[in-house]
């Protein structure tokens, strides 16, 4: 039989034996453990700092991206400009040309809801292309007007007024026309 008093003598004698044993694999266990966790914390701050660099770098190449598409379409829209005042001015495009475009242009006139493009902004262009006898001045007020009506559609990002910059090319065809017509005017005997 077993003798309960000598195994539990035994025991004793071995629990501060144990008790070391289970201390020094606690406390091994415990710094093994930090240093996992510090390392992965260092990793994962590495990783941070990368990510936020590349991400900084695509916003860079992004807004470097925002200018280059912003120029191109700058030279685009001035060379369409230039061209529709080229053909105005040597006759191509003619006064029932000007008539239909401002007839569009009125009829897709945009309804103002902002800051630049604003009530008083829309009355006058209305005057403005509801104008036969079209001046210098008008078309640098018209001008004038067509650069707010991009200023608000650049905010705002309204697809009406992105549609609405055709205004462009009838102050184009506008100015052909009134250089034609100042030509025709200076060739005349008197």
């Amino acid at each position: 039989m077993l003798d309960w008093s000598a195994a539990l003598s035994s025991l004793a004698a071995q629990a501060p034996l144990a008790a070391l044993v289970v201390a020094s694999v606690y406390f091994t266990l415990k710094r093994e453990i930090e240093k996992v966790r510090s390392e992965i914390s260092a990793r994962t701050e590495e990783a941070r700092k990368e990510m936020g660099e590349k991400i900084e770098s695509v916003k860079l190449e992004l807004a470097d991206l925002k200018l280059r598409v912003a120029s191109v379409e700058r030279a685009l829209q001035g060379f369409s400009e230039t061209l529709i005042e080229f053909l105005a001015a040597r006759g191509v495009v003619s006064e029932p040309e000007r008539v239909a475009l401002r007839g569009f242009l009125t009829a897709m006139l945009p309804p103002m809801r902002s800051k630049y493009y604003t009530e008083e902004v829309r009355r006058r262009l209305l005057e403005l292309l509801e104008k036969d006898d079209v001046t210098v001045d008008d078309l640098r007020e018209l001008d004038r007007l067509s650069e707010l009506i991009y200023k608000e559609c650049l905010e705002t990002g309204r697809e009406d007024l992105v549609k609405y910059y055709k205004l462009r090319a009838y102050i184009a065809l506008l100015a052909g026309l009134l250089r034609s017509k100042a030509g025709q005017e200076g060739s005349e005997p008197s």
